[in-house]
């Protein structure tokens, strides 16, 4: 039997970049997650290319006989002899040089990959981003404490203002409540960020973009200012690696790119109270005026007073530290506080049933486990507990709960308003505040407790009216207090950067905590080399805190970030960095 002919079959061969000499060179940053590869290589760049690629071209370049993605950081002439060429441009102008330059910075600051910071801007469409003009060192950079007045004022500087603002809110449901105010002041220029993405290049030009903490990143075409809003709420730290924070960020960015930035808050973070103490902030002067007609009442007096006197004009918010029941409650015979049976504190979730959040037992009845006591007293009332108490103490008074599961944004008029922090209806002037927990808040343990709790008690103070009751839970020679009845936040703020320099703490001094192996041998390092450094460690949960001072910290933080890098190449355990975390 005759054997079958022979069938060629086309096929098509993988094509291998040849290298050779070019007139055009590229340096290209790889898109790769080895944190050994966080550098630059450079590439020939073919004629037919020369004319579309630029600095923030993404590009096709060969790398270890694979195909791979990479971002142009620079294009110059070669000098460099026999080249590998870059294969082809994906797209033209993903990124501004203005961006790249951004990206760069932030890496360094925080310890990170160029590429892992560039992931997090925006570049949907192909634009020639706008470059910063000449240098203005009179830039305005200040901050200013809110009032009922600040956003109508903001509004109207931003009327006589061309170009584009970005304003920034700690979470989506603020981003909505600021929204609907400059709705009405400015009218179709006000567009929120997510609406704004969708628009044509033309479109985007001079809007005013309201936000959260990712649009930092955003390219837009004529930036002319940004305004951050409560700039010292956790959330504006991003949550994964590598943990950037906004304020720093807009920082850099507005160095960068020569542009005003205005901070808008009830008290300065202590990191902004440290740049206006140093005058590279201005700090807004403080309205008393606007204050000086409220009454206030502090602990130990009762805060019902506060109450009765809001209702009788209108509505009155009561601010409670957390949700639920009651948190957190102790035998009132032995002062045990009550556990499950997996060995976790329990919780009252309502007056007849205590709840175990870890294992999710539910207990109808609790008998003490020491005593066999059947009485408890509360520690930390929730707000289920307070609606409970006020329901009792003032009848007929419709009362509403507002928490971040089932936020309100209406009620009916003379009301009690009880909310956690963070979701309180903001499009209301109140006629009486009750402010609530505020030891328990105070002395949570961590670093910023007590700065938060300024802030957050300065932002309601501020949504008052101008003869309002206001009650503390705080007594009266607490220094927040004294902030709030003077009206006056860099009251608070100067005793506390005074406390920080002392004991070398934020913002004097960089925080820098580590995760890995051989954390002993590295402090020993870290101290022989940087002898100005504070170090702490923390043996339980293998971590290691390196304190330095804010003007030499940047030679610490590189110098660990070399090493992670020489780990990772070495194939060696990882070493884990934060920069200022938000719990300290």
């Amino acid at each position: 039997m005759a054997a079958k002919p022979l069938s060629l079959k086309r096929e098509k061969a993988r094509r291998t970049a040849r290298s050779g000499t070019f007139a055009t060179v590229a340096d290209v940053l790889i898109d790769h997650e080895l944190t050994h590869l966080d550098q630059s290589f450079t590439y020939g760049v073919p004629e037919k290319l020369e004319s579309s690629l630029t600095v923030g071209s993404i590009v096709r370049i060969p790398f270890n006989r694979v195909d791979i993605d990479g971002v142009v950081i620079d294009v110059r002439a070669n000098d460099q002899g026999i080249l590998k060429p870059i294969s082809k441009i994906l797209k033209p102008s993903a990124y501004s040089e203005s961006s790249i330059k951004l990206a760069t910075e932030v890496a360094k600051r925080y310890a990170t990959s160029v590429m892992k910071i560039l992931k997090f801007f925006e570049k949907e469409k192909e634009v020639s981003v706008h470059e910063p003009g000449p240098s203005q060192p009179n830039l305005r950079r200040v901050f200013l404490p809110e009032s009922s007045k600040t956003i109508p004022e903001l509004a109207e500087r931003i009327k006589r203002s061309a170009g584009s603002f970005l304003l920034f809110t700690p979470s989506l449901r603020e981003s909505v409540d600021l929204m609907e105010v400059l709705s009405r002041l400015i009218g179709e220029r006000a567009i929120a960020y997510e609406k704004w993405q969708m628009l044509s290049v033309k479109e985007r030009l001079g809007r005013v973009i309201v936000g959260t903490r990712g649009m930092i990143f955003t390219q837009a075409l004529d930036i002319a200012g940004l305004v951050i809003f409560d700039e010292g709420s956790e959330h504006y730290w991003e949550r994964r690696s590598p943990y950037w924070n906004l304020r720093d960020v807009a920082l850099m960015r507005t160095k960068l790119e020569s542009l005003p930035i205005t901070f808008i808050s009830g008290s300065p973070s202590s990191e902004v109270a440290r740049l206006i103490d140093s005058n590279y902030l201005e700090g807004g002067k403080v309205g008393k005026q606007f204050l000086k007609r409220r009454r206030f009442t502090n602990a130990p007096d009762s805060y019902h007073r506060t109450i009765r006197a809001g209702i009788e004009k209108g509505s009155v918010l009561v601010s409670v530290a957390s949700k639920s029941y009651i948190n957190s409650f102790a035998c009132k015979k032995c002062n045990t506080r009550p556990k499950c049976e997996c060995g976790f504190p329990l919780k009252m979730k309502s007056q007849r049933e205590i709840l175990c959040t870890i294992c999710g037992n539910t207990n109808a009845q609790l008998r003490c486990r020491e005593c066999n006591g059947i009485e408890f007293i509360a520690l930390a009332k929730g707000i289920e507990r307070v609606k409970e108490e006020f329901s009792k103490s003032f009848p007929n008074i419709p009362i509403y709960i507002s928490t971040a599961e089932k936020d309100i944004s209406t009620f009916a008029p003379n009301s009690i308003v009880v909310s956690t922090p963070g979701v309180e209806p903001r499009m209301v002037r109140y006629e009486g505040l009750v402010l609530l927990d505020g030891v328990s808040r105070m002395n949570r343990p961590t670093l910023r407790s007590e700065e938060l709790l300024a802030n957050h008690w300065l932002r309601l103070v501020a949504l008052t009216t101008e003869d309002a009751s206001v009650y503390s839970s705080l007594p009266i020679s607490n220094r927040i207090s004294q902030a709030l009845i003077a009206a006056n936040p860099y009251r608070f703020t100067s005793s506390l950067l005074r406390e920080r320099k002392e004991t070398k703490l934020p913002p004097y001094y960089r925080v820098i905590q580590v995760k890995g192996d051989g954390l002993s041998t590295l402090a020993e390092k870290i101290t022989a080399e940087f002898p100005g450094v504070e170090i702490s460690k923390i043996s339980k949960s293998g971590e290691l805190i390196i304190r330095a001072e804010v003007g030499n910290s940047q030679e610490v933080i590189s110098a660990l970030h070399s090493l992670s890098k020489y780990r990772a190449a070495s194939s060696k355990s990882y070493l884990e960095l934060e920069i200022d975390p938000h719990d300290i």
